[in-house]
């Protein structure tokens, strides 16, 4: 169009025709690797498929929607041709691994077109007629609303259902659908009472044991630390799992202020075909294996084994410094410094019961993927005085492990503390072990408005899969830590102060 008047337009070809008879329609391009991808194209380079959505020249390969060419049933590009290949898609792919035959798809003729005029007035094209105005408007919004409600509006997963006597389904949790990642560790109470009635022996060569976020023990060359750490898979990428575990595992060593050096693995698979088995395997090692050698540590060896669920464990190793830091050697007045966000457990738990924004999963697992290696040195190189990593008692837990050894107390300003976005979706779900931690809210007085439904106040309790380094300074480094802490990445904040007495959340 080179000119516009009078409700006219003039073409470039010269020709002056009506606004009522002249509409654009953007039209479809194929992208370049289709066509340097070995697959057969049509001329204009979208992938040529036959009636079963196949590739017509790799039978491995199916491709539908606007980069697939339907061969023997040129048709235009359109999105209702896309939306209806999608359940042969789904089906063939399903039929070519079993080794079925395929569905055939029949693309219809002609369909009705819908294009957005503006002001609440849209086109309606089908074959040659054509007619536009308000009625066209309310259909198109009526279809592309009940389109994207199919997506937006998942129905919720059930859990499984068991079947008990009477008197033993009394027992079951309220919440039968069970979470992974560390809100699949059993609660602080059962474990306490567990370690209370075993007799475990002190050892001459063991400077630090259970209490400690990793064991110190004497070696020759001075002292080693050790600690292992595992849970079911919370998502279904096994890389990303992989890659999530090895984060978390290597955050006890951190948490001593020590250095990791090496790693065993125990990988539980589940049972399925031996090449299934296999690739999931090398997945999450893969993913394991790409963490570890961003921190120098190596993969020494492991055990690997059938199961009902995906889950890893890992053991780390590591060099402790001159003084291996511990988690309770905090002193009335310093600070205490978060290096990530709160509310992994609950934006999982929500994920695996389809109710999550998907934006908001993407930055739990994000954050979850960032090593707190970084952190641990710059909270080290401004004199911290204490180390410990939030994972699944949440942050009031790991809190009180801080400080009930010395009887001393905190006051928490939670809105100086960092959160995921996700937080908010505890008000449809909770972390299957959210109820437990939630016992640790019984020390605390709570001020300023907080009330004990906030989800600001429940997120203190959410257990963290790969969670912050909760760090002690003294107040004269706070700002020189968070300054280089924001500028590595972290989302840290100053999140309280240790105090004589007393828990307070204000």
């Amino acid at each position: 169009v080179v000119d516009e008047h009078a409700g006219q337009l003039q073409l470039a070809s010269g020709q002056t025709l009506a606004h009522d008879h002249v509409f654009w329609v953007t039209g479809v391009r194929a992208l370049s690797w289709q066509q340097s991808s070995g697959l057969d194209t049509d001329e204009l380079g979208f992938i040529s498929v036959d009636k079963h959505l196949r590739s017509t020249s790799h039978n491995e390969v199916f491709a539908a929607g606007d980069c697939a060419h339907l061969y023997g049933q040129e048709r235009e590009k359109s999105g209702v041709y896309a939306v209806r290949e999608g359940p042969f898609l789904a089906a063939n792919l399903r039929r070519a691994i079993r080794a079925q035959p395929l569905r055939r798809y029949r693309a219809q003729r002609r369909h009705l077109a819908l294009l957005g005029l503006g002001q609440q007035r849209a086109l309606a094209v089908r074959g040659g007629w054509y007619s536009q105005g308000r009625i066209w408007w309310w259909l198109k919004q009526k279809i592309d609303r009940r389109f994207m409600r199919r997506f937006n509006e998942l129905p919720h997963m059930s859990p499984t259902a068991y079947q008990l006597p009477a008197a033993l389904a009394a027992d079951l949790p309220e919440q039968e659908m069970r979470c992974g990642g560390c809100g699949a560790k059993v609660a602080a109470e059962p474990l306490r009472r567990v370690l209370d009635r075993l007799s475990i022996k002190a050892h001459p060569l063991v400077r630090r044991g259970i209490g400690d976020d990793a064991a110190e023990v004497v070696v020759a060359s001075g002292s080693q630390l050790l600690t292992v750490d595992g849970f079911r898979a919370m998502i279904d990428d096994p890389y990303l799992f992989g890659r999530i575990a090895a984060h978390h595992s290597l955050n006890d060593i951190f948490a001593m202020g020590g250095k990791p050096t090496a790693a065993l693995a125990l990988i539980t698979v589940p049972l399925m075909a031996q090449a299934m088995i296999e690739d999931d395997l090398f997945q999450l090692l893969s993913g394991v294996v790409a963490v570890l050698d961003d921190h120098q540590v190596a993969l020494v060896g492991g055990h690997t084994a059938e199961g009902a669920e995906l889950s890893v464990g890992l053991t780390i190793s590591g060099e402790a410094d001159d003084v291996s830091l511990a988690k309770t050697t905090v002193k009335v007045g310093q600070r205490l410094i978060l290096s990530k966000p709160l509310g992994t457990g609950v934006v999982l738990a929500a994920a695996m019961q389809t109710r999550i924004v998907p934006d908001d999963l993407a930055e739990v697992l994000a954050g979850m993927d960032q090593s707190n290696a970084e952190a641990m040195r710059v909270m080290l190189d401004v004199g911290a005085a204490a180390l410990t990593d939030i994972t699944g008692f949440g942050l009031l837990g790991h809190v009180g492990e801080m400080l009930r050894p010395q009887g001393l107390g905190v006051d928490l300003r939670v809105a100086d503390i960092p959160f995921y976005r996700g937080i908010r979706m505890f008000r449809a779900v909770q972390s299957s072990l959210q109820s437990a931690n939630e016992l640790n809210l019984l020390d605390y007085e709570l001020k300023s408005g907080l009330r004990l439904d906030d989800v600001r106040v429940k997120a203190l309790m959410d257990p963290q899969t790969s969670g912050g380094l909760l760090a002690a300074i003294e107040p004269a480094q706070v700002q020189a830590c968070l300054a280089q802490l924001a500028a590595l990445g972290y989302q840290a904040a100053e999140i309280g102060e240790i105090t004589a007495a007393g828990y307070v959340l204000r």
